[in-house]
């Protein structure tokens, strides 16, 4: 579970930064900012799994103590 755990750590981090970077050239280019829904949307599943992943972590350590 080691594993997998690093790994969605690194694929949160990369969806973050790319969610960052959305946001940044929405606000920079000025013109549609009806697009920043996407980025937004994109922000709340990386919280989403940000949550769960707290949750795996929180089980399989319950599982490793017993």
């Amino acid at each position: 579970y080691l594993v997998l755990g690093k790994f969605l750590v690194s694929i949160i981090i990369a969806l973050s930064i790319e969610s960052l970077m959305a946001v940044f050239k929405i606000v920079i280019d000025g013109k549609n900012y009806m697009a920043i829904q996407y980025a937004f949307y994109l922000i709340l599943g990386v919280t989403i799994m940000i949550a769960v992943l707290s949750v795996f972590i929180k089980y399989t350590k319950e599982r490793d103590c017993e």
